[in-house]
C-alpha cells in the first residue's frame, strides 16, 4: 500500500495532525521501496487487471521479497512468490 493511499484512508477518520503522526509511527515499521520506471512498465505490460496490484507485485519481485501481503488474493493466482492476507501472515500460515 502506498503512503498516499494510507494517508487518504486515515484522513477520513482523523485530523491532519493525527494522520501525520500515525503515518510517522507506521514508517518506523516499514521500509519504503521505490516504484521505478521498470516496475511501472512491467505492471502496464502484465495481465494484472488492477494496476496497483501489478505495481505492488513487481515492486516485490524486483526487490527480491519472499512474500507479499494483500487483501486481494484472487488477483495473484499466478504469482511467483507467496501472497497472503495480513491475518494469514500473523497466524503463520
Amino acid at each position: 500500500m502506498s503512503f498516499a493511499n494510507l494517508n487518504y484512508i486515515l484522513s477520513r477518520q482523523f485530523t491532519p495532525d493525527q494522520t501525520r503522526k500515525k503515518l510517522l509511527k507506521f514508517k518506523t515499521l516499514v521500509t519504503v521501496l521505490a516504484v521505478t520506471d521498470k516496475i511501472v512498465e512491467l505492471a502496464l505490460s502484465s495481465d494484472f487487471k488492477d494496476f496497483e496490484d501489478g505495481l505492488q507485485y513487481f515492486t516485490a519481485i524486483e526487490n527480491n521479497l519472499k512474500i507479499l501481503l494483500s487483501r486481494n488474493l484472487k488477483d495473484y493466482k499466478t504469482a511467483e512468490i507467496p501472497v497472503m492476507t495480513a491475518g494469514q501472515f500473523l497466524k503463520g500460515k
